[in-house]
């Protein structure tokens, strides 16, 4: 009798057994099901955004590039930035904070400043526009933040090699340092102005006049610089950014190209290269999709 009760009590707690386990796996199949086919229909988690057919998409994806970054320092009168070849007055501050800002990033001048330093800037990607020199034909490899100089008489090709370098040393942004010329030739993809107006009216023969109207441009710091021992005159210093930001954006497609013609500045990129640039350019993308890019260079 007792073997009996014992014997239906174990059929009856395995038919439990095997009930739940028959709810939990049909409870998973309905959930891979659903996970399937969210995979199959490709929709993004953010944006319900398809994923990419082809490869051709990827060519055709753009992101945004880092942003461009003046920083100038012009007397208040007279908007005068410099006289023969110099800069008209000595401000060891200034000097300080120039350093900060640009050590470590990607720095483009036109010969004019690169000739009134003396040589390259220390830790920095020098980018000399010149009409006057061809491209650097040495190998120049973008990896590091090692001093760096590369010259071109293209404004684009001082940009795009910037983007690259800025892209894989993750600097965050590119600086135009002067002078008057180069300054006119990036305004229109300015995104941040870095200002120093120095209090004096000494003139000069090289300017900068642009104006920061508040239509569009924000300002976001302004401080008044205390004239020291190590300065000659008193300045105020003011960070602006443009209310709308230049939105530069490249391709994939455009970057491959460049490293097929074996530009000086691309011979070093590699594959592992391709990696940053894809998962820079997710985060730059609004767009889920993005992703799904496996962006690599093909064979030169």
């Amino acid at each position: 009798m007792l073997t009996t009760r014992s014997t239906n009590l174990k059929a009856k707690s395995t038919f439990r057994c095997l009930h739940l386990k028959r709810c939990v796996i049909t409870r998973l199949s309905t959930r891979v099901d659903h996970i399937l086919a969210f995979i199959r229909d490709g929709i993004g988690v953010s944006d319900r955004l398809s994923e990419p057919q082809d490869l051709s998409d990827m060519a055709k994806f753009r992101f945004k590039m880092p942003p461009i970054c003046f920083i100038v320092a012009r007397s208040s009168a007279h908007n005068v930035i410099g006289c023969e070849g110099k800069l008209p007055w000595k401000l060891r501050s200034d000097l300080r904070r120039f350093r900060s800002l640009t050590i470590k990033h990607a720095v483009i001048m036109g010969r004019k400043t690169f000739d009134s330093i003396g040589q390259p800037l220390p830790n920095r990607f020098n980018v000399v526009v010149s009409r006057s020199r061809l491209l650097s034909e040495t190998e120049i490899d973008l990896h590091g933040t090692d001093t760096k100089i590369l010259h071109t008489k293209s404004t684009e090709d001082a940009l795009f090699c910037s983007d690259i370098f800025t892209i894989l040393n993750e600097a965050g942004k590119i600086f135009v340092i002067g002078g008057a010329e180069i300054y006119k030739r990036f305004s229109p993809v300015v995104d941040r102005v870095y200002l120093t107006e120095v209090h004096t009216e000494l003139e000069g023969d090289a300017y900068f006049t642009e104006d920061f109207p508040r239509e569009t441009w924000r300002l976001v710091h302004s401080e008044k610089v205390v004239k020291t021992p190590e300065d000659e005159f008193e300045s105020s210093f003011h960070i602006l950014d443009k209310k709308s930001s230049s939105n530069r954006l490249r391709s994939f497609s455009e970057i491959a190209a460049k490293k097929m013609t074996r530009h000086p500045y691309m011979r070093t990129v590699n594959n592992n290269d391709a990696k940053l640039i894809e998962g820079y350019a997710f985060r730059q993308s609004k767009n889920a999709a993005s992703a799904q890019f496996h962006f690599s260079f093909p064979d030169a």
